[in-house]
C-alpha cells in the first residue's frame, strides 16, 4: 500500500473519501533524481497548499519513505483538477554553482566532501547536503580534477560518476540529507530467485535480436613483440592457444545450438597473460556481451517468475539466465515506473547503462570537450613555456660558432653556413640559410635536415610547440570531433526515442495480431489506425498540450486548425501521445435496447450524411452490440441503410427510441463512402417518425434506405482540443497477449500438475494479484478489483459501465449517469434499525415496476413507478399503471388532490313514494350517510 503526503500531512491515502488523487505514478531511476506525477482534485483539502519549490511532497511504502521529491510544476486543466509534478531532492545539487578551481591528489571521499562543502555555502538550511557513505574507489586515489562554473550535479556527474562509476543515493535522515556514492552491490539487495528466460528472452527486450548474439568468441590480448615485429606486416597478440587445448577461441555450446556458429574478435590490448585473457573472454562470452542489453519486466512477468514484485527497488539485482543464449548475468533495476494506484501495473527495467536524451547526450559532449580543451590548453601552455626557458637558455651562449658564406660560378651569393666547426665536411650542428628558406641538421652538411623552413611556408620539424601551426585546420578538427559526438549522440538518442515511440508506428501490426479478437476491439484499432493515416505533423515536448501552449496556441484560424487535425504531440517525460482533434454540434440516436441482428458482419445498420459536399459513413452497427447503442451524426439530416443476407434468424431488428440534439460536441469518426444504391427508393421520414425494421424476426435478404430529417438545429461552431490516445496501451495489451499465449501450454502443464498435487489453492493465494490483472486485462464485460467487481456492457469505460458491487451495495449506471444502488442502511435516528433500501441518485429520474406482457411485446409497460416532475410523468410521485386490490386493508389517513377531503354524518328524509300528480304519498325520515376524509363509511336507506 502506498501514501502521499505534503509537508508532513496526509495527501493521498487509499480508501480515504477526500485526500484523493489520480494518476500518481512514481519514476525512478539510479543517478537520477526521480519524478512524481499526479492529478489533484479540487476537493482534496491539500488543493490550495502547492508552492513551487518549496513544497515537500513524500511516498510511503509503508512505513518507509521511498520517494521524496519538491513540487517543481502544477498546471490546471480544463476541469480545474491541478496536475503535479515533483522532481526528487537530488535536483537541490542543481541549485548550485562550483567555481574555477583545480583538485590535486584527492579521493573520492574527499572530492565529493569539497563539492558538497561549495554547495552548502551557498543554499538554505533545507537544501544543505551532507557526505554519506563512499565505496567508490580510483586506483591511485589521486584523483586531478578542475571545475569551471558547473552546476554542483553537473561535477559530481561530470568528474566522478561518469568517470569513476558508482551510483548516487540521496537519505533524509532527522538530521538532514546524505548523499551516498556507492557501489552497485550495495545499492540494494540481490534477489534470492533467479530470472529463467529460453527462447522468449527476445520479448522482454527491444535492443537485442538473434542477430546480436555471438556463439562464439576470439580472444586477443596484448601485441607481442619480437627482434623482427617493426618489419612484420602482420603483428602477433596474446591468444588463449597454450591454455585452451590449442584452440584460439571459445564456444557458448548452448548458443551454438540454438543460433550456429557466430563469431566475433574482441581485444584486450591491456592483457599480456593468456590465462587472464581466457578468464575476461569466459566471462564476455556468458555476461559482457549482454552489457548493453535492456530487459523491460511488468508486474505479471515478475509474479510469473516468482519474484514478489512488491518488495523491489531501483538498485537492486536479479540474476538473469537465458541458456539458448549462454547468458549468465547479474543485471541491476536501472528504472521503474509504479502506478501507485494500480501497483500490478508496475514496471522495471533492467540493465547497466543510463538513456541520456538527445539534448542532455549532446550537451555532455560539448562539456567534456571544452574541458579536454582546456586541460590540454594547460599542458600546452606549460610545455610551450618551457621550451620558451629552453630557447631562451640556448640562445643566450657564451660560446661562438663558425660562419661560412659560399658563391657559385658567377660570383653570385648561394648560402651561409653557421656550424660548429670551420669545415663543412666535419662539422656536426649546421644551420643553412639560402634562397629557398632555412635548414638545421645535426648530421653534418649532407643532412638530412630534421628542422626547415621554406619560403612556400612549409614548416618541418620532429616537434611543433605552439598554437600558431594551420589555426583554421585545428578548428576543423576541433569542429570534426564535436560533430562526430553530437551526431553519435543523436543517433543514440533518436534510437532510444524509436524504441520508445515504436509502438505509435506498428499499428498494422497490431490490426493483424487482434483481427480474430472482439470486433469492438478491431474497430478501435482500426479507429486508431485512421486517424494515424490522417495526421500531417508530430510534435514533442515535456508537458501536457492544450489549446492554450505550444503548438496549439500559434493556430489562429479555422482552416489552419483543421488542417492540423490528426497531428501528435509526444510526452516525452510520461510517453503518453496526444491526437489533435475537432469536436461538432450533433444529432444523438439512441436505439432500443432490445435490438439484436444476427452479426454485424451479415446483417447490420449504416448510417451516412454530408459534409462539404462528400458523403460519410459511420462504423457498421450489427450483432448484440446495436442494443442501446447510442451514435452521434454532425447533420440534421441523414440517410439509415439496414441491409440482411438470406440466413435464417429469430432476432428482433433495430428500432430506434429517440433522434435529438446532442447535449455537447462530439468527436466523429466515419470515412469517405457512397449511399448504397441497391435499396430501391428512399423512405423519406422526419419528427418522431425513425426509420425501424420488422421486429421478431426481421425479414431476410432486406435492403432499405431512409432518409431522415430532423427539426433540430445544429450549430456550425467547432471545437478543438487534445485527446491521449490509446494505440499504446493497445500495443502494450497486444504483447500482453503474445506473451500470454506463448506460455499456455506451460502454464496448462503446471496447473494441472499442482490440481494432482492439491497445491492450487495454495498457488492462486500467492499469485492473486497476478490473476486478477490477468483476468482484468481479458476480459470486456468484468472488472474485478479489491473490494468491488464491475460489470460493462462490451468496452471499459464510463458510458459502458452497468453496475458496481461493493461494500455499501449493487450499484447501477447507464450511459455514463449513476442512477442508484439497492443496499442496506440504517435509521438516522436509531441506528440499531437496519434495512434494505432502493436508493435513486440525483442523475436518476424514475423508480419503476415493469412488466412486457408477452414475448411478442416491443416494450416493458410500468405497473408502479415513482417519478420526477417532467420524466416519466409530469407529476412529482408515486404513479400506478394497473388495478390496486387492498383485500380488505386499510388505506388510512388519504389526502386527496384538493385536500383531505369532507368528515361528516349527514341524516336526511328518503322519498319512498310519489303520486301522479307529484305528491309524496310515503317517506322515510331516518336516512343517514357517514363521510371520513371524503369517504363514505356508512349509509342508512331505505329499499
Amino acid at each position: 500500500m502506498y501514501r502521499i503526503t505534503l509537508d508532513e500531512t496526509a495527501l493521498y491515502y487509499p480508501g480515504d473519501t477526500k485526500n484523493v488523487l489520480l494518476d500518481a505514478t512514481l519514476n525512478v531511476e539510479l543517478n537520477t533524481a526521480g519524478t512524481l506525477v499526479f492529478t489533484c482534485p479540487k476537493e482534496n483539502p491539500c488543493y490550495e497548499k502547492f508552492f513551487n519549490r518549496k513544497s515537500v511532497v513524500s511516498v510511503y511504502r509503508g512505513e518507509k519513505e521511498i520517494f521524496t521529491g519538491e513540487v517543481r510544476e502544477q498546471e490546471k486543466d480544463l476541469n480545474q483538477n491541478k496536475k503535479v509534478v515533483c522532481a526528487g531532492l537530488l535536483t537541490y545539487l542543481a541549485d548550485s554553482i562550483q567555481p574555477q578551481k583545480e583538485y590535486h591528489n584527492h579521493t573520492p571521499y574527499q572530492l565529493l566532501e569539497k563539492f558538497l562543502n561549495i554547495h552548502n555555502e551557498q543554499v538554505d538550511d533545507r537544501k544543505k547536503i551532507h557526505i554519506g557513505k563512499v565505496s567508490v574507489t580510483d586506483p591511485n586515489n589521486s584523483l586531478y580534477r578542475f571545475t569551471n562554473f558547473e552546476t554542483t550535479l553537473e561535477a559530481i556527474m561530470g568528474k566522478m560518476v561518469d568517470k569513476l562509476g558508482g551510483y548516487l543515493k540521496l537519505r533524509r535522515e532527522k538530521d538532514g540529507l546524505y548523499l551516498d556514492y556507492l557501489r552497485l552491490e550495495e545499492m540494494g539487495k540481490m534477489a534470492k530467485q533467479p530470472v529463467e528466460f529460453g527462447l522468449n528472452l527476445l520479448d522482454y527486450t527491444e535492443n537485442l535480436s538473434a542477430e546480436d548474439v555471438t556463439t562464439a568468441l576470439i580472444p586477443l590480448g596484448k601485441e607481442l613483440e619480437s627482434e623482427n615485429s617493426k618489419n612484420e606486416v602482420l603483428k602477433k597478440y596474446t591468444d588463449i592457444t597454450s591454455v585452451n587445448n590449442g584452440k584460439n577461441y571459445l564456444v557458448s555450446t548452448q548458443a551454438k545450438s540454438a543460433f550456429g556458429w557466430v563469431c566475433k574478435v574482441v581485444r584486450w590490448d591491456d592483457v599480456a597473460v593468456p590465462e587472464n585473457l581466457l578468464r575476461k573472454a569466459s566471462l564476455w562470452l556468458k555476461d559482457n556481451q549482454f552489457e548493453q542489453t535492456e530487459l523491460n519486466l511488468s508486474a505479471v512477468d515478475l509474479s510469473e517468475f516468482d519474484l514478489d514484485f512488491e518488495t523491489i527497488e531501483c538498485g537492486d539485482r536479479l540474476r538473469c539466465i537465458a541458456s539458448p543464449f549462454g547468458m549468465d548475468r547479474v543485471f541491476p533495476v536501472m528504472r521503474q515506473s509504479i502506478p501507485l494506484q494500480k501497483p500490478g501495473e508496475m514496471k522495471i527495467v533492467l540493465g547497466s547503462q543510463t538513456r541520456r536524451s538527445y539534448v542532455q547526450s549532446s550537451h555532455n559532449s560539448v562539456q567534456s570537450l571544452r574541458e579536454e580543451s582546456l586541460a590540454t590548453r594547460k599542458i600546452d601552455n606549460e610545455r610551450v613555456q618551457s621550451e620558451i626557458n629552453n630557447i631562451k637558455a640556448q640562445m643566450n651562449i657564451t660560446s661562438g660558432g663558425y660562419k661560412v658564406t659560399e658563391y657559385d660560378d658567377s660570383g653570385r651569393w648561394l648560402r651561409d653556413l653557421y656550424m660548429d666547426t670551420p669545415d663543412k665536411n666535419t662539422a656536426t650542428k649546421v644551420l643553412q640559410v639560402n634562397m629557398n628558406g632555412i635548414g638545421g641538421s645535426h648530421n653534418g652538411f649532407a643532412g638530412p635536415y630534421n628542422t626547415a623552413m621554406t619560403l612556400d611556408g612549409m614548416v618541418y620539424g620532429d616537434r611543433i610547440i605552439g598554437h600558431s601551426i594551420d589555426a583554421e585546420k585545428l578548428s576543423v578538427s576541433y569542429t570534426s570531433q564535436v560533430e562526430k559526438q553530437i551526431s553519435n549522440a543523436k543517433q543514440e538518442a533518436i534510437s532510444d526515442s524509436d524504441e520508445k515511440l515504436k509502438s505509435y508506428y506498428t499499428i498494422n501490426e497490431v490490426n493483424t495480431k487482434f483481427s480474430v479478437t472482439d470486433r469492438k476491439i478491431e474497430s478501435s484499432v482500426e479507429t486508431v489506425n485512421q486517424k494515424l493515416e490522417q495526421k500531417n505533423g508530430n510534435y514533442y515536448g515535456t508537458y501536457t498540450p492544450y489549446s492554450s501552449n505550444a503548438p496549439a496556441n500559434s493556430w489562429t484560424s479555422r482552416s489552419e486548425k483543421l488542417n492540423h487535425v490528426g497531428d501528435f504531440f509526444f510526452d516525452t517525460q510520461t510517453g503518453y501521445a496526444y491526437r489533435y482533434r475537432v469536436k461538432r454540434d450533433c444529432l444523438e440516436i439512441k436505439f432500443n435496447s432490445n435490438c439484436r441482428t444476427e452479426s454485424a458482419n451479415y446483417d447490420w445498420v449504416e448510417v451516412f450524411y454530408e459534409s462539404d459536399g462528400k458523403i460519410h459513413v459511420l462504423p457498421k452497427l450489427g450483432g448484440a452490440d446495436i442494443a442501446d447503442k447510442r451514435i452521434f451524426v454532425p447533420n440534421n439530416t441523414f440517410w439509415l441503410y439496414f441491409r440482411s443476407d438470406g440466413s435464417s434468424h429469430d432476432y428482433y431488428g433495430f428500432k430506434i427510441d429517440a433522434i435529438r440534439k446532442s447535449s455537447s460536441r462530439q468527436e466523429i469518426q466515419d470515412s469517405l463512402a457512397v449511399l448504397p444504391n441497391d435499396a430501391g427508393n428512399i423512405i423519406e421520414l422526419s419528427g418522431s417518425n425513425y426509420p425501424e425494421s420488422e421486429h421478431d424476426p426481421y425479414q431476410d435478404n432486406t435492403r432499405k434506405l431512409w432518409r431522415y430529417t430532423s427539426n433540430e438545429s445544429l450549430d456550425s461552431y467547432l471545437e478543438f482540443d487534445w485527446v491521449r490516445v490509446s494505440d499504446k496501451d493497445i500495443q502494450a495489451a497486444k504483447e500482453t497477449a503474445d506473451r500470454a499465449i506463448s506460455k499456455v501450454s506451460i502454464v496448462e502443464d503446471s496447473i494441472t500438475s499442482m490440481v494432482k498435487k492439491g497445491e492450487f489453492g495454495s498457488f492462486m493465494r500467492q499469485n492473486y494479484n497476478s490473476f486478477l490483472i490477468g483476468f482484468n486485462e481479458s476480459s470486456n464485460y468484468v472488472q474485478i478489483t479489491a473490494g468491488q467487481i464491475g460489470l460493462y456492457n462490451g468496452s471499459i469505460d464510463s458510458d459502458s459501465r452497468r453496475a458496481v458491487f461493493d461494500q455499501n451495495g449493487n450499484h447501477f449506471y447507464r450511459d455514463g449517469y449513476y442512477v442508484g444502488k439497492i443496499g442496506t442502511n440504517q435509521w438516522n435516528k436509531d441506528d440499531s434499525h437496519k434495512g434494505l433500501v432502493f436508493d435513486l441518485s440525483p442523475e436518476g429520474k424514475y423508480m419503476a415496476f415493469a412488466q412486457k406482457e408477452s414475448s411478442y411485446s416491443n416494450s416493458y409497460n410500468t405497473m408502479l413507478c415513482f417519478s420526477r416532475s417532467g420524466s416519466i410523468y409530469d407529476e412529482y410521485g408515486l404513479h400506478l399503471g394497473c388495478n390496486f386490490y387492498a383485500h380488505g386493508f386499510k388505506v388510512i389517513n388519504p389526502q386527496w388532490e384538493g385536500g383531505f377531503g369532507t368528515t361528516a354524518t349527514i341524516h336526511y328524509v328518503q322519498v319512498l313514494e310519489v303520486d301522479e300528480y307529484g305528491k309524496v304519498r310515503r317517506w322515510g325520515e331516518n336516512g343517514r350517510m357517514v363521510f371520513k376524509n371524503g369517504i363514505l363509511m356508512d349509509l342508512t336507506f331505505y329499499n
